[in-house]
């Protein structure tokens, strides 16, 4: 390559090859995987935002906005139930996360803790209404049942301090510190409960009704006790237990066989029988546990899921920036010092910043869904977003001027917009994923090579050249 390019050496080379000759030379730039490329317009992901924005279409006529440079609360129509969005998230904070840049004298060196340190996870639920939801001095004596008087919990991760945050600590959380604070900030209010869709989040109950929890004969000793379910067999709906009478778990096998869905010829093996057992309506309705918990409450709690790789729709992440902003700037990358400094940067958050950065995120939902026929790609979305920053949802005529076209099948049905006499969002299609298709990387699916760039023109690369090094 370098004997092409007139150089003395290899050495040479590697040296005098900006980033603009590179440019020049018209040379592939492939881009390093991450978290937002991977995989925010994988085919699955964009129909789970799909459902997302279909979901928060049907019920946003109920939401409470806010408008103006103050933020000042709009409620729903006459006659409507408020139902308050409320999302949650955790984040963590390291003793010696500390400012990136330091003041120092002329000839001095300032020596940073190695690693992150000790930390602190935070786990909170925020509301537009309220921001971080609190219980004032007067509410808690009007209250005494309440245990705690605000969402937030702080924990030391770890072994050897409090452990490590679980699925049954957020359950905890949620029943013991968000339902009921929630029904004294909002008394005559639903609630729409955000979370972002992480593993822990998505857990089932122990006793949920999973197939391949069981094994294909009865018992076995890491088997779990499901709970009692119904099914319907010839027109009736009968009860089914799922353990035997001394209390063995049943398996797969005397499972369907008590629904009459066991072959004659005994030729299912446990994938198979898994599979079918896995397909019967009261197994395929089985809700995680988190789901189950908001929702068996009776109190108008809902659970939602945001998409995965979508952080820009969650206003809680605005909340950490800011907190984390803080905490930077007041480190001494003590541990003792983060205890302190924590709950200082979260109430240093005001509750006009968190209105903000929640008008900021519903811009990306009114972005992403599109609206009247029309949508927009990944790129004009972030466009759309930064060009009206005053505004909850992007113009119609930014959508018309700059979007494409969306197929009829794309939008939502009449039947679910008709039933909250609300004009919901459309939905946008499926574009196809923004790949450079001028490069191509080894994948575990095979190889294929890299197209070579197109011919040099060595006069005008001389040109360049002569310029720094002189002729050649």
């Amino acid at each position: 390559m370098w004997q092409t390019l007139f150089l003395k050496s290899h050495a040479s080379c590697a040296g005098t090859l900006k980033p603009q000759f590179v440019r020049f030379l018209n040379f592939p730039r492939i881009a390093c995987a991450g978290i937002y490329i991977d995989g925010h317009e994988r085919p699955d992901v964009q129909e789970a935002r799909r459902e997302f924005l279909n979901a928060i279409a049907e019920v946003e006529h109920r939401f409470y906005k806010y408008d103006g440079e103050d933020m000042k609360q709009i409620p729903p129509a006459a006659g409507v139930k408020p139902l308050v969005y409320v999302v949650h998230d955790e984040s963590i904070f390291t003793a010696h996360d500390g400012k990136s840049t330091v003041w120092r004298e002329k000839g001095s060196v300032f020596l940073r803790p190695k690693g992150e340190g000790r930390s602190l996870m935070v786990s909170e639920f925020l509301c537009e209404c309220h921001g971080p939801m609190k219980l004032t001095d007067e509410q808690r004596r009007a209250h005494p049942a309440i245990e705690h008087s605000e969402t937030l919990v702080i924990i030391a991760p770890g072994k050897n301090a409090d452990g490590y945050w679980r699925n049954e600590d957020l359950l905890q959380q949620v029943s013991q510190r968000l339902m009921p604070i929630f029904r004294v900030l909002h008394p005559d209010a639903d609630a729409l409960v955000v979370f972002d869709n992480s593993s822990n989040h998505r857990a089932f109950a122990p006793d949920a009704l999973l197939a391949h929890r069981l094994n294909l004969k009865n018992g076995g000793k890491n088997c779990p006790k499901l709970r009692a379910t119904t099914f319907v067999r010839g027109g009736e709906l009968l009860t089914q237990v799922m353990q035997l009478p001394d209390g063995t778990p049943k398996g797969l096998k005397l499972i369907l066989q008590e629904r009459g869905l066991w072959p004659m010829d005994d030729s299912l093996d446990r994938e198979g029988a898994m599979k079918l057992l896995a397909e019967q309506p009261d197994f395929k309705a089985q809700k995680d546990h988190l789901t189950e918990t908001l929702e068996s409450s009776g109190g108008g709690f809902r659970a939602l899921f945001l998409p995965k790789f979508h952080p820009e729709l969650n206003f809680i992440e605005f909340y950490w920036a800011a907190a984390k902003r803080y905490a930077r700037a007041n480190c001494d990358y003590k541990f003792d010092s983060l205890r302190a400094t924590v709950p200082k940067a979260l109430a240093s958050v005001t509750l006009v910043e968190l209105r903000n950065a929640a008008r900021h995120c519903f811009r990306y939902m009114s972005a992403y869904a599109g609206r009247d026929g029309f949508t927009l790609s990944p790129k004009q979305v972030e466009r759309a977003v930064k060009l009206h920053k005053s505004h909850r949802t992007i113009p119609l005529s930014f959508l018309k001027e700059n979007g494409t076209a969306m197929p009829e099948s794309h939008t939502l049905s009449s039947a679910s917009s008709s039933s909250n006499n609300a004009t919901p969002l459309p939905l946008s299609p499926l574009p196809s994923p923004h790949v450079d298709h001028s490069v191509q990387l080894q994948t575990s699916m095979g190889s294929s090579s890299i197209p070579p760039p197109p011919p040099v023109n060595l006069s005008v690369l001389n040109a360049l050249l002569s310029r720094r090094h002189g002729p050649t």
